[in-house]
């Protein structure tokens, strides 16, 4: 054999003996860790809850700011225009943001996950 090829059967033993390692500690370290996935899991849910109802006020806020500028600009043709785009811009977001929501929501639905309580985090039972 030659020296290139014992280099590359070095290399590729190294290979398979890290995927091996890999593959056999994994799932001790994630069953390990399984109570700080289902934490970061619930934090990150009710995270997400806070801020669906804000972005969902921030659009309705952007829709009369436009609705205002349209009404109280009535001699200046470009507010009035700007005014019309900025309401237009937020019916569209508010439609696309509930729509998102509610594809979201059945989604959700389908799959049996529950919107509040605790989310079960799916495990690997090890017996037959």
């Amino acid at each position: 054999m030659g020296a290139y090829k014992i280099s590359r059967m070095k290399k590729y033993f190294s290979m398979y003996a890290a995927i091996t390692t890999a593959a056999v500690f994994t799932p001790i370290v994630t069953f390990a860790q399984l109570d700080e996935v289902t934490n970061l899991v619930t934090s990150v849910q009710e995270i997400i809850n806070l801020l669906i109802p804000i972005a969902f006020g921030l659009i309705v806020v952007a829709f009369f700011y436009g609705l205002a500028r349209y009404v109280f600009n009535a001699d200046n043709e470009d507010a009035r225009d700007q005014g019309k785009r900025i309401m237009v811009g937020g019916v569209i977001a508010l439609t696309v943001a509930a729509l998102i929501w509610g594809i979201v929501a059945f989604i959700g639905d389908q799959l049996g996950i529950d919107e509040q309580g605790d989310q079960s985090v799916p495990t690997v039972s090890l017996n037959r």
